[in-house]
């Protein structure tokens, strides 16, 4: 007996050899008219080839295998928007565009409804003529599939935070599609926005393998060689371990894109991804590696540039221990005070960044929105080794013969500061221990192994502090407040990254609880400003400096950003060009 799913794929198969023969009908001159949905070259009605005669090629590295799938992370998502679309899509500096959909909802358009009785309402129209690459039309049946798989608990790699605040969905026509929310939730762009979860997925070819075979739904060769999305390039081979081929897809609905293929190579060394880059055989590349690389190469490359990208959220911060801290003075707002201003962080910045980074007085980067509402009222801490020897003087410690701190009962002050395992964050500890030895204080490091590193009790229960480094967008608050804290009743074990510093405190809890529900953006803004100054206040955690990843790109590709989202480089790909 065949099984269901390759039966369903062998019909999708049919379908397609049958659509050849009647474009082949058609260009014969037979007189049939060309249905698009049928069109294995995925064009839509009025699509523009690109008329040069020699087609237009690029090359873009990534570092792993690609996996195309939800569960699919970081780097192994490099070519999504590539292939792929949701109804919007972040772009640089994280505002959010329409793709798929006309518009992104939002109160001023209408498109973004606060009801009376405290729930929602959100409405997307699909632009017209939107299609998959095998040519069907892109239509709110394949929206409300995809959100029917979505919000399955059995299909837990599909999931979102947002379907959770979904109460239903309904289209009014086969472009429209109207949301209502149980109560306020501020990121309801998200929603088959592409970036998270399982975005939008064409019901045609996956309905028949998600009815009755839930189980392997993942497993499907969709998620490989036979992925059909609706974005500007579409794959035409899929080579394990070596890369992918893609070619421009002439029906895209934000217009052809000027580049006909895009080869996607996977290099995983670092050093032999640069000599490409040098030799002019990679063309572009989201991550060129370590700081120390990309300056070598920005040093050596005549045809291309290192661009030092903020969009991807990154940063070094200081965790501290606020649970039975060892020792315990750290509990002491007072205390932490002193240490920071004995950290001179833009000497930090200009070493371990190459000066490519201000201080972060605030876990938000300079390139987020947000940042300039709040920049003015953030509280600063400079580094002022007098003033922190003035603060520790007055918690009753005092050098002895050695120069070392020691507290009134003739203790020496001793701290230690970890790090993960990463050299780049090793660094930065070993840093701060040094400040702090100038100013008296016993600081040792100590550099974990990557075993110790996965042992989340190990890592949460340090005793005094530790070099981090981490995503700094806003959606990251989610697991700063006390549900967030690692503690024995959860095994150490939290959704996301978890709030590594252990911070508990009621009022800030309800200041991040009203921040996620207050929609309004100006009225958002302010209490983002509390959260801010609440945590800079508690010195809770505290900012080192931000972590620029650097991309490349050569000087023969055009209209590549200077910026971009996480890992999406290509996330303005069908603008890209390349010189004559």
């Amino acid at each position: 007996m065949v099984p269901t799913r390759d039966r369903a794929y062998a019909r999708v198969r049919c379908f397609n050899a049958l659509a050849i023969l009647l474009l082949a009908l058609t260009t014969a001159g037979l007189g049939c008219a060309p249905t698009p949905t049928t069109d294995t070259r995925g064009s839509a009605p009025g699509a523009t080839p690109n008329a040069s005669s020699t087609p237009k090629r690029a090359v873009f590295a990534v570092a792993r295998e690609q996996d195309l799938r939800p569960t699919g992370t970081g780097p192994q998502r490099n070519v999504h928007p590539l292939i792929h679309q949701g109804l919007t899509g972040r772009a640089t500096h994280r505002e959010r565009q329409a793709r798929l959909a006309e518009q992104v909802a939002s109160l001023e358009n209408g498109l973004w409804k606060l009801l009376p009785d405290g729930r929602m309402e959100t409405t997307w129209k699909l632009r017209p003529g939107a299609r998959w690459h095998d040519g069907a039309l892109l239509t709110t049946d394949d929206l409300l599939f995809s959100l029917q798989v979505g919000r399955d608990r059995e299909m837990a790699g599909f999931n979102s935070e947002a379907y959770g605040y979904i109460e239903g969905a309904v289209a009014t026509d086969p472009s429209t599609l109207t949301v209502t929310w149980k109560e306020p939730f501020i990121d309801v762009n998200t929603v088959l926005g592409g970036e998270y979860s399982g975005g939008v997925l064409p019901k045609h070819l996956l309905e028949e393998a998600y009815l009755t075979e839930k189980a392997t739904f993942l497993d499907l060769p969709y998620w490989t060689s036979e992925f059909v999305g609706a974005g500007p390039y579409q794959v035409r081979e899929w080579m394990p371990g070596i890369g992918m081929r893609l070619e421009a897809f002439d029906g895209y609905v934000l217009g052809r894109p000027k580049i006909d293929q895009i080869e996607v190579k996977i290099i995983a060394d670092a050093n032999a991804l640069s000599a490409n880059l040098l030799a002019g055989t990679v063309d572009a590349v989201q991550d060129v590696g370590s700081m120390d690389l990309a300056l070598q190469l920005r040093d050596q490359w005549r045809s291309g540039k290192v661009i030092f990208n903020f969009g991807s959220d990154l940063w070094v911060h200081l965790v501290t221990q606020f649970i039975d801290p060892r020792p315990a003075i750290i509990g002491d707002v007072q205390f932490r005070r002193a240490m920071v201003h004995g950290i001179d962080r833009q000497e930090m910045a200009d070493t371990l960044m190459a000066g490519q980074s201000p201080v972060a007085h605030t876990f938000l980067s300079p390139n987020q929105p947000q940042y300039r509402e709040i920049e003015a009222s953030t509280r600063r801490y400079e580094y002022d080794p007098k003033r922190a020897a003035e603060i520790l003087e007055g918690l009753g410690f005092r050098k002895g013969a050695d120069g070392m701190l020691r507290d009134e009962n003739n203790q020496r002050l001793e701290i230690e500061v970890r790090s993960p395992p990463e050299e780049e964050t090793a660094k930065a500890a070993a840093s701060i221990a040094d400040y702090w030895r100038r100013l008296g204080v016993d600081a040792t490091t100590l550099r974990p192994t990557p075993q110790q590193f996965a042992d989340q009790q190990w890592v949460s229960t340090l005793p005094a502090y530790s070099s981090f480094g981490g995503v700094n967008d806003v959606a990251s608050m989610r697991f700063m407040g006390s549900d967030s804290v690692r503690l024995p009743s959860n095994n150490f074990r939290v959704p996301g990254a978890g709030n590594r510093y252990r911070y508990m405190n009621a009022e800030f809890d309800a200041l991040l609880e009203t921040y996620f529900r207050t929609v309004p953006l100006p009225e958002r803004i302010q209490v983002l400003g509390q959260i801010l100054r609440h945590q800079a206040d508690a010195v809770a955690p505290l900012g080192l400096y931000y972590n620029p990843r650097p991309g490349a790109t050569a000087d023969r590709l055009l209209n590549v950003g200077d910026e971009w989202p996480a890992v999406y480089m290509v996330w303005n790909a069908h603008e890209w060009d390349v010189k004559s």
